[in-house]
């Protein structure tokens, strides 16, 4: 199910997709809303790659919720899957930040510009996030 999101954040949003993009050779980013709602999504792929990584969004955030309280491990805040051929990355808060790419050499730094802009992706939804980090825009 893809939401509308005001063009104002959309444009934000897609301003750091470009971030993460021109940091590494990601083939398909997407950001959900942890209800299961596509809010933003990109993919050299077939559409159907935004079903999938929604899909995979959500059994990973149940799972991996589940491993981390049973554990205490505190809030999952985020997976990683890797393959021979490739990765996905998944970063969890209100949000799902999720990404594919085919080159498994550059997962790290994947990695890092994931981490580094899921910060700004959440401010970009939350106002009040983003003056107490200071992630003006």
């Amino acid at each position: 199910m893809f939401v509308e999101i005001p063009p104002d954040q959309r444009i934000e949003v897609l301003k750091v997709f470009k971030q993460i993009v021109g940091e590494a050779p990601i083939n398909s980013i997407a950001l959900f809303h942890r209800s299961g709602a596509t809010l933003l999504f990109f993919s050299e792929y077939a559409s159907d790659s935004v079903l999938l990584l929604s899909a995979a969004s959500e059994s990973m955030f149940a799972t991996g919720g589940m491993v981390c309280q049973r554990m205490d491990l505190g809030e999952l805040r985020e997976i990683l899957i890797r393959g021979e051929k490739g990765y996905t990355i998944l970063l969890f808060s209100d949000l799902i930040l999720a990404g594919a790419g085919s080159d498994v050499s550059t997962l790290a730094i994947a990695l890092r510009a994931f981490r580094m802009n899921f910060a700004r992706i959440h401010a970009i939804f939350h106002p009040e996030f983003a003056k107490k980090h200071n992630l003006m825009f």
